[in-house]
């Protein structure tokens, strides 16, 4: 497992956008396509699971559910982003019958890491106590995409400790991490730090990596074949590690995909990742 000691290669694998400049075509496209599945779709929007400004979830309920609902969370590097900007992820979902619920969260500087990763696991446990979304949330995925993977296996992990009659134990079923980042200690080098304002005993505890997947747990973990090196080593090392500590677990390179790529390939119902989606759920 490589370990970054200097800044300036840290900066430059973990410097996402530098690396893929197109990133602004992919956001413009994302905005536009999110702004129509609101419209055609009419979800329920901004519904509160706590008292934060940016605590606030987005709902996407079927006509005919089939009793699964997406959980999704965005990336943004902790950052920035909001929900609003990935609404089109809902649009193939839907149309076959699957919910999609995709919230917000506390945005740094500002925040800790511990306050995120609670906001994530309260919303989840909002999402299964809707009486609106009670159709959809008999089987719950996880979906996380970059920080939005870090924080989904984050929550994964903290199933262990949930009492089994828990709804989160008895309703969550799988995980899919796209190009995520699982170990934070590479990040204590990296100029975004002044931001997060990690330190090593933070980094690791709030580490994937170091954690334990509940027993037998479905963990799939896609990202893109041209990605920075970082962020392959980051998905390849996460998943030999979760593989030997239980998980049920599957890792796939997308060919020819970048960072930002392998996030707009989750709602392409004729690629590989919506496939893979597909057989998770199991519809």
């Amino acid at each position: 497992m490589v370990k970054y000691q200097d800044s300036a290669e840290t900066d430059f694998d973990y410097d996402l956008r530098r690396a893929f400049p197109d990133y602004v075509e992919y956001f413009d496209n994302w905005s536009r396509r999110s702004f129509d599945a609101r419209q055609i779709w009419s979800p329920q929007l901004d519904i509160p699971y706590g008292d934060g400004n940016r605590e606030r979830m987005d709902l996407f309920v079927p006509s005919k559910p089939c009793g699964a609902t997406v959980f999704f969370v965005h990336g943004g590097y902790w950052r920035s982003l909001d929900k609003s900007d990935f609404s089109f992820v809902a649009v193939p979902y839907v149309k076959r019958g699957i919910g999609v619920a995709l919230i917000n969260y506390s945005l740094f500087p500002g925040t800790t890491m511990a306050t995120v990763v609670n906001q994530v696991e309260r919303a989840c446990h909002c999402l299964t106590s809707l009486r609106d979304a009670s159709e959809c949330c008999n089987a719950v995925h996880l979906v996380g995409w970059s920080a939005g993977a870090h924080l989904v296996a984050m929550l994964t992990a903290g199933l262990n400790s949930m009492e089994s009659a828990s709804p989160l134990r008895t309703k969550i079923r799988s995980m899919l991490g796209i190009s995520g980042i699982y170990d934070l200690e590479p990040l204590l080098f990296a100029s975004g730090n002044r931001d997060l304002r990690l330190d090593r005993e933070t980094a690791r505890q709030f580490s994937p990596i170091h954690l334990k997947p509940p027993d037998k747990f479905r963990v799939s973990l896609v990202w893109g074949s041209s990605e920075t090196n970082a962020l392959c080593r980051q998905s390849e090392d996460f998943a030999e590690a979760w593989a030997n500590k239980g998980a049920q677990l599957s890792s796939t390179e997308l060919p020819n995909a970048h960072h930002y790529a392998a996030m707009n390939a989750l709602a392409d119902e004729d690629g590989l990742l919506f496939s893979i989606s597909q057989t998770i759920i199991g519809v």
